[in-house]
């Protein structure tokens, strides 16, 4: 074969035609696409992993502190929990005390403070310094920051001379709860002292300041909880202040929620009767739907008179009584702390109600922001053990 011959016989070999070379380039399109799909899926993926990972994290570190203060819990001292429920997220706080190995972070009179006993706070923090600016609002409820605050109790005289120190006013050597008492309730002494990791008190003193009953005020108890676990007094952290960040416990915490267990055998009617046989089991309160049917008409904030900030304290010196449940916003019986049976009936929990067991929910986000509206988890601490 000659060379015309060659030419003449590659010319007639047919080239692709317009339809197979849309059929290739759509066979490729697609290919892409599928790519791109597998691709942005394995990305998303990543990302979500590593979200779950972030929020594990702070999930971990915030039960494990719980878990570990809670361990050293002193049952013969009050536990204070309020309560709050506003619009569709809670930022309940909770204050006790407990025995363990603490040390402030910084150094007071020149010298770190230790103690083996603390009151711990657990609740979310301001991002605006409320203590030396009581002028700014709080915004501890889209600051979504957890803190957890420790008052160690030291009875060391050489720090006595701090000034926003909790000392009993002493007259001749006694303890002057009136005076305790008259100064707590309107802070007229004490305007820094949540701003501190100490107080020169101890657990006895503290006691006995709050059961301490007189006319000008007649519930300490309630004026602690008004002036050491209220919107003004969250804890302040300051992300670029280095001194505020040893109360930081987690950020993204968008729900922080408090309930303790009980059983029938738990309540009480007004009358002191018995309970009629009610439910089976444990609930939680308080609780939106206490009966899980899942209407909320037996909220348990419909029996606190439907109150969406209320407070409780718990193993008072004299015994916790129905009579003493107060919501610490009034004295009123009709608003102090029930229980709703679901069917409209309203008990109280018996004398020295202490609970078993209590309940934290969180609603934590990562710091991407991918889980926008947060994943939700419980922890349940047994306190009877």
């Amino acid at each position: 074969m000659n060379l015309r011959e060659s030419v003449k016989s590659v010319v007639k070999k047919k080239a692709f035609t317009i339809v197979e070379l849309l059929v290739a380039m759509t066979l490729l399109v697609i290919l892409l696409g599928l790519s791109g799909m597998v691709f942005n899926t394995t990305v998303q993926a990543h990302r979500a992993a590593g979200a779950s990972i972030d929020v594990s994290r702070n999930l971990r570190a915030i039960t494990e502190q719980l878990s570990n203060d809670l361990r050293g819990l002193r049952k013969d001292a009050p536990l204070f929990i309020k309560f709050y429920s506003i619009g569709n997220a809670r930022h309940d706080l909770v204050h006790f005390f407990a025995d363990g190995d603490f040390q402030s972070t910084k150094q007071y009179a020149g010298q770190t403070i230790y103690g083996n006993v603390a009151r711990i706070y657990y609740g979310h923090a301001n991002s605006v310094d409320i203590f030396n600016d009581p002028g700014l609002t709080p915004d501890y409820y889209s600051y979504q920051t957890l803190a957890r605050k420790t008052h160690i109790l030291t009875a060391d005289a050489g720090i006595k001379a701090v000034y926003g120190q909790i000392p009993l006013i002493s007259s001749g050597g006694l303890i002057d709860y009136t005076q305790f008492a008259t100064d707590f309730l309107f802070s007229n002494n004490f305007p820094n002292e949540n701003q501190l990791e100490f107080d020169t008190i101890t657990l006895t003193e503290w006691i006995n300041a709050l059961n301490f009953l007189n006319a000008g005020n007649p519930d300490n108890a309630d004026a602690f909880v008004d002036n050491c676990m209220d919107d003004g007094t969250r804890p302040f952290i300051d992300l670029s202040k280095v001194e505020t960040l040893h109360l930081l416990m987690a950020q993204g915490v968008i729900e922080f929620q408090v309930q303790w267990a009980y059983t029938t055998n738990d309540l009480v009617t007004v009358a002191g009767l018995p309970v009629p046989w009610l439910f089976a089991g444990v609930r939680w309160w308080p609780s939106d739907d206490p009966d899980g049917d899942p209407s909320t008409v037996g909220s348990d904030f419909d029996v606190m008179a439907g109150l969406d900030i209320f407070g409780v304290y718990l193993r008072m010196p004299n015994g916790s009584s129905f009579a003493q449940w107060h919501d610490v916003v009034s004295a009123n019986p009709a608003k102090r702390c029930r229980a709703n049976d679901g069917s409209g009936g309203a008990f109280y929990f018996k004398d020295n109600f202490y609970p078993a067991a209590l309940k934290f929910t969180f609603t934590l986000k990562d710091s991407n922001g991918i889980f926008a509206d947060g994943k939700t988890f419980t922890h349940i601490v047994y306190l009877d053990n």
